[in-house]
């Protein structure tokens, strides 16, 4: 299950998720990005402190999110594997 929290501020929009990034929890989080705007000059972070596994379905969406600009973090050392890889960086 993939929980999905939204943020606000004048300067950020927080994506939080929790959870497995697998489907269905990958299409909910593609159509509830595409239908949620962003005003101009906010910057999209997406948090994946809280996600604990994540499926070539989420790696491919994080990879897209990535490419319209949002900056995904994590501190979780798996996490931050996936997104090094994600990213072209090897370790």
């Amino acid at each position: 299950m993939l929980r999905i929290t939204i943020s606000n501020t004048a300067k950020e929009e927080l994506w939080t998720l929790q959870g497995r990034l697998v489907e269905p929890g990958v299409a909910q989080l593609k159509a509830c990005w595409q239908q949620h705007d962003t005003a101009e000059g906010r910057r999209r972070v997406v948090n994946l402190d809280d996600v604990t596994f994540i499926d070539s379905s989420g790696e491919r969406l994080l990879r897209q999110l990535a490419n319209q600009g949002a900056q995904c973090v994590a501190g979780d050392v798996y996490v931050q594997h996936v997104l090094d890889r994600l990213r072209g960086k090897r370790k």
